[in-house]
């Protein structure tokens, strides 16, 4: 009854402020620029409750390591990246099937298998070593160090890491290696070069006291003869090859080195003592290298030729084949099978766990049991009915819909990576979406069924944002391209053919807005051809359009939101640039609004103000709120997550989504705020 009455309170006293503001400010009257006292106090002593939805889901998703136990080929470990954590899969059926054990909060980023004991798993990170003795359900840490792990015999483990800050003579900090002879129990380290990541390390049972490790600084590889204890440089930057990313020995011939630099795959017949180039792949980072006897793999997937394709060699590197089938994506792991050489297992980035049978000839997904959140790059939602649109920004996954707020969700379009989805809040059926390409919007009437729309009128478009007026979902807005020429296309039912309307001195529009008590304002941002970034307003639903200067260094306008309650101010902000700005007269002035924004990320992806006049960012490190106490934008959840798009949800309560690289969540403002008046100018 109590929040009844404060709600029942507040908003009376925004209605009265509301009308205070409209009489105060007319649509189109300049006004200074000044933070607004915020309709919504926060309390600093509670951090917002964001809550991942159901889904939508998609097979696979990220992997970031895969180790096979060398006593028995079916036992198989996976790590996968969750919304909350690493997630750890186990298989007892060489892949065939996957359970979820455990999710890490650390960290993880590598595992390896005792040789002799299946259940037996060490996890590492940068700063620590976890064991299990129970095939993955309970963890112990052991060690403080695992950003780089070597289980050589159930009783010799050798790890590496940073283990020292930046100090005179050595920039970045340090890096060392530990090891240990009685099964992690005790250890015993040493430091081994500056630097922060340690890329490599590679130790063989034959010779269990000689140790390979590679890093950034020079000599990029080294070797230790006495486990661990000291080091010689055996490979320099200057010795024509670049900084190693990965290390390995050969099983068969334990003096035989692999490694991957910058221009592809090395090798070493002697210990380290003389080096020559083996496969050419330059690209921006090493291949992935994969050892199983005397057969070695790589795989780089961004510039080779073919892409995504994979390599072997079967002479110990003096030459390679090349297979036809490629992999869906770069993958970020590649591990061969200990024992069966023609074994091979890889995780595509977003497609899980892939295998090959066939020595990489042929692939096959082997994702029964894992399934990842989708990562998604748009949101729409229809108001206070529990329908929320998803589109995925990866070709796994496509265009997903629920009907009771995010419990269930259903897939209706798969294959494609979209870039932009808007609903109609009057019909929540009705949507529309494109992927960005040619011809490239696609509608529902149904929230199921999804059909391209008419091409002959989208002819040599290319489609980036959508609009849709509040009460007319049969003529939408259409941002977009034609070559070297921003448009926007308004659909008339009545028409069979409705031309787009061409913006002069803009190369594409990425954004859209429409004035939700005026629908003949329109607002386009975009990329210009003789200016970084432009802003266009109509106020005749698109027929003409009139340019207004940013006054700001924005390099292209790809987000755009209207306040509801006093739509002359608009918020607007881009492609590498540093915050966020915004207009009080309907984008005739701007002024930078970037207050409390880091400048590591620039810019927003997404923008959007709740019913009370707030305005959120969604940035590459998280959501962001405005505060009109402290005049600057503050975290607000979901820090260190990449957020793509937003969306608010108008209803009791007012709901804020998400969407993010791993699905949509979603905030509950109510919980987390009190209701004060607005005050109105």
């Amino acid at each position: 009854m109590k929040d009844a009455l404060r709600r029942r309170v507040g908003l009376v006293a925004a209605l009265a402020a509301l009308c205070l503001t409209i009489q105060a400010s007319p649509a189109g009257a300049a006004t200074s620029l000044q933070p607004q006292n915020s309709s919504r106090s926060f309390s600093p002593s509670s951090a917002p409750a964001w809550v991942p939805l159901a889904g939508p889901v998609v097979p696979g998703g990220t992997v970031d390591s895969v180790a096979v136990a060398p006593s028995d080929s079916n036992r198989l470990y996976s790590l996968l990246t969750g919304p909350i954590g690493e997630r750890l899969f186990r298989s007892d059926d060489a892949a065939l099937t996957w359970q979820g054990v455990y999710t890490f909060t650390a960290g993880v980023v590598q595992l390896a298998v005792d040789p002799n004991v299946t259940g037996t798993v060490y996890a590492g990170a940068p700063d620590g070593l976890f064991r299990s003795a129970d095939d993955g359900l309970h963890w112990t840490q052991v060690y403080t160090l695992g950003q780089q792990i070597v289980v050589v015999s159930p009783t010799l483990i050798y790890v590496g890491g940073p283990i020292g800050p930046e100090g005179p003579g050595c920039p970045g900090g340090q890096l060392g290696v530990a090891r240990s002879g009685d099964g992690g129990t005790t250890w015993q380290l040493h430091a081994i070069a500056c630097g922060l990541t340690l890329t490599g390390l590679a130790a063989s049972p034959a010779r269990q006291n000689v140790v390979f490790a590679s890093h950034y600084y020079d000599p990029t590889v080294e070797r230790s003869d006495d486990g661990g204890q000291t080091w010689h440089g055996v490979l320099s930057s200057s010795d024509k090859f670049g900084y190693i990313d990965s290390l390995l020995l050969d099983p068969s011939d334990p003096a035989r080195v692999f490694a991957s630099d910058v221009a592809g795959v090395i090798v070493s017949p002697d210990d380290g003592q003389t080096w020559q180039r083996s496969l050419s792949m330059a690209c921006c980072s090493g291949p992935l290298l994969a050892v199983s006897g005397g057969r070695v793999y790589a795989t780089l997937g961004l510039k080779t030729a073919p892409p995504n394709a994979v390599y072997r060699s079967d002479d110990g590197g003096q030459t390679w084949w090349s297979s036809v089938q490629q992999l869906p994506n770069p993958p970020n792991v590649l591990v061969a099978d200990p024992v069966h050489t023609d074994t091979l297992y890889a995780g595509p980035w977003q497609y899980g766990v892939f295998k090959s049978i066939t020595g990489g000839g042929s692939w096959s997904e082997v994702d029964n049991g894992i399934q990842t959140l989708a990562p998604v790059a748009a949101l729409a939602e229809a108001q206070q009915t529990g329908v929320i649109y998803a589109a995925a920004g990866q070709p796994r996954g496509g265009l997903f819909h629920t009907t009771n707020g995010g419990q269930n969700w259903t897939e209706t379009l798969t294959g494609t990576a979209f870039v932009a989805v808007v609903a109609s809040p009057i019909t929540p059926t009705r949507a529309f979406a494109t992927t960005g390409g040619l011809a490239s919007v696609y509608e529902t009437r149904d929230g199921q069924t999804w059909t391209r729309v008419l091409t002959k009128p989208m002819a040599g478009v290319n489609v980036d944002a959508l609009a849709l007026p509040l009460g007319d979902p049969e003529r939408p807005y259409f941002g977009g391209s034609l070559p070297d020429q921003g448009v926007v296309l308004r659909r008339d039912p009545n028409r069979v053919f409705w031309p787009p309307r061409t913006i002069s001195t803009t190369y594409n529009i990425l954004a859209l807005a429409i004035d939700p008590r005026n629908p003949a304002t329109v607002y386009a941002g975009g990329s210009g051809l003789t200016k970084s970034a432009v802003l266009y307003r109509s106020d005749d639903f698109g027929v003409t359009w009139q340019w207004k200067d940013w006054g700001g260094p924005l390099i292209a306008a790809n987000a755009l939101a209207v306040d509801p309650r006093r739509t002359n101010v608009i918020y607007a902000s881009g492609v590498e640039i540093d915050g966020v700005f915004r207009s009080d007269d309907r984008g005739e002035h701007w002024q930078p609004f970037s207050a409390g924004l880091s400048t590591a990320y620039q810019g927003a992806n997404a923008l959007v103000v709740d019913e009370l006049g707030t305005p959120y960012a969604a940035r590459d490190d998280g959501v962001y709120r405005w505060d009109a106490d402290q005049g600057q934008w503050v975290p607000f959840g979901l820090q260190g997550r990449a957020v793509s798009s937003l969306a608010i949800e108008h209803g009791s309560p007012e709901l804020l989504l998400a969407g993010t690289d791993m699905g949509v969540w979603k905030l509950e403002l109510d919980r987390w705020s009190a209701w004060l008046p607005i005050v109105g100018r």
